[in-house]
């Protein structure tokens, strides 16, 4: 299951910026210019997370926190705003936002506060602990489902064991042997052949999964 956002600000290329970055994440981003635009459909498709940008720090905006607190009462709320006043970060804070993250950011530090804040979620804590990422594809493990943006692919038992290690050591080189272990079991008399065929199968089904064969060793993504 994709985590959805809903990201509502004045500045247009700093929206596309975010939404492209966050995107890559492996989220799915609904830009709005009010929140009203998502209320019809927010018990259908529930929203995970709100992204509110503030130009400047006034008692519309403080509004702005509230009422979509009242709108998504489940939801996260992070705020971005060029405002350095503590005072006014608590205001915020105690308007229902879940973090506030003073402008100019780094993209990489948005998808850390994401993730921090909807790890705390009540309605997407449980779910977390079942998601795995991997080079912008979600698995879900409780359904056993692998999302490309919202299509939802199935694979074959093995197929997704091996994708959940994976997402589980990125960057690690895995033996053969190892994936073997993992996939098969640790009594299985199958030999290495099987695993090349397997991630074979994996290549071919997600054209934007890297996988690094190691010569004489195994694999690495």
């Amino acid at each position: 299951m994709q985590v959805r956002i809903v990201l509502l600000g004045v500045d247009q290329d700093q929206n596309r910026i975010l939404t492209l970055y966050l995107n890559h994440a492996g989220y799915q981003v609904k830009e709005c210019q009010d929140l009203l635009e998502t209320v019809s459909d927010k018990d259908s498709n529930p929203i995970d997370l709100c992204i509110l940008d503030f130009d400047r720090f006034t008692i519309s905006e403080l509004d702005n926190v509230k009422r979509c607190r009242s709108i998504y009462p489940e939801s996260q709320i992070l705020v971005t705003g060029n405002s350095n006043s503590s005072i006014e970060r608590i205001l915020c804070l105690e308007s229902g936002a879940s973090d506030y993250v003073e402008k100019p950011y780094a993209l990489r530090e948005i998808v850390l506060r994401i993730e921090r804040i909807l790890s705390t979620g009540t309605r997407f804590s449980n779910e977390r602990k079942h998601i795995l990422k991997l080079h912008g594809y979600i698995l879900d493990e409780n359904c056993r489902i692998v999302y490309a943006g919202d299509t939802a692919m199935r694979f074959t038992s093995k197929e997704f064991d091996l994708l959940c290690m994976f997402a589980r050591h990125i960057g690690h080189a895995l033996s053969r042997e190892q994936i073997l272990d993992f996939v098969w079991g640790s009594h299985s008399f199958c030999n290495d052949r099987v695993v090349d065929d397997l991630v074979r199968r994996v290549r071919m089904k997600l054209p934007e999964l890297r996988i690094e064969s190691i010569y004489g060793y195994g694999y690495r993504a």
